[in-house]
């Protein structure tokens, strides 16, 4: 998502909550950070789906709209997976986290084994995602967001 979908994202999120608190600068920097990477489409559908939740009565958090968004986890898995199947996977950060977790050595292993570092995978995948995402923004901002006045 680009940050003028974002702005109208948040403008939707603001409108459909009008006499709850608006969401102040620091929160709107940790939706932004946590929701960038999804697509424009992919957020109003959790934010659909969040409304039909019992929490829907209540603004959203990042977590409550994260949760709806675990389909990139899904993917981070099947990616994964296809290391398994000897499928060849393009994706750089991917491959190097497979190979930091073993490699082809993995394939030894029970298969109670692989479930944990298949969990293990996925985290790490998403993590680097994370610290990719906040290594790329501006130091001022990240001074901010981190509470440094500096």
């Amino acid at each position: 998502m680009n940050q003028k979908e974002f702005n109208a994202f948040m403008d939707v999120v603001e409108n459909t909550y009008p006499k709850q608190a608006k969401i102040n600068n620091v929160q709107r920097g940790m939706f932004w950070l946590s929701l960038q990477k999804y697509s424009l489409d992919d957020c109003m559908s959790a934010l659909l789906l969040h409304c039909e939740t019992d929490d829907g009565e209540w603004k959203p958090q990042i977590c409550h709209l994260t949760k709806f968004l675990r389909k990139s986890e899904e993917s981070v898995r099947a990616m994964f997976n296809d290391f398994f199947k000897r499928k060849k996977v393009e994706d750089k950060k991917a491959v190097e986290i497979y190979n930091r977790l073993g490699g082809l050595e993995m394939h030894k292993l029970p298969e109670y084994q692989t479930r944990k570092l298949e969990d293990k995978f996925v985290q790490l995948y998403l993590e680097e995602g994370s610290r990719e995402t906040f290594a790329a923004l501006p130091n001022k901002l990240k001074t901010k967001l981190i509470g440094n006045k500096s």
